[in-house]
């Protein structure tokens, strides 16, 4: 019989180990996840009174946002489907970090201030929406504190694969 030594490690659940390197970058996207949260949120209330809605003023990061939100719904399932925890959670936080980009990318703070861009900046902000909410989603299993702030933040209401409404396009509310 063969005994390894675990250190290092922390038990994150009935049937996930993560390095501490892990938990670090676990913890660095969720505070950054939180930022954008805010940010959206914030923008949302400040420009649309907490609703916005697709206008249909898409722009190029926006098919790619939403490809990327879509593809990992369907890896996460699949890891799930093979019990690999630890990289389906990976897979979660790739939606959060795809969504820092695409903030990044479409520089809602900029469309704010032209009037004539107040439809592209409530579609960013509806797709971002969007893409926190079905991260949120997937995030509960794992997650369901923090994830039920980041849904309640929103003022939305976490979905379901069974549903089938997580894999919808275009995304919806």
């Amino acid at each position: 019989m063969a005994f390894f030594k675990i250190d290092n490690v922390k038990i994150a659940g009935p049937s996930a180990c993560f390095h501490p390197k892990q938990v670090e970058n676990i913890d660095s996207i969720l505070i950054d996840d939180k930022k954008e949260v805010d940010r959206t949120v914030s923008m949302s209330n400040k420009y649309f009174g907490g609703e916005v809605a697709d206008k249909g003023a898409a722009g190029e990061a926006d098919a790619d946002l939403k490809a990327t939100v879509l593809e990992a719904v369907k890896r996460v399932d699949e890891k799930m489907d093979k019990l690999r925890v630890a990289d389906a959670i990976t897979e979660i936080f790739g939606i959060f970090r795809r969504s820092n980009k695409y903030i990044d990318e479409t520089m809602p703070w900029t469309l704010a201030k032209d009037e004539a861009q107040k439809d592209r900046l409530a579609t960013v902000l509806y797709n971002l929406t969007e893409a926190i909410t079905i991260g949120a989603s997937l995030l509960y299993s794992f997650m369901p504190e923090t994830a039920e702030k980041i849904l309640a933040q929103l003022n939305t209401q976490k979905r379901t694969l069974e549903d089938g409404d997580i894999r919808s396009l275009p995304f919806r509310r």
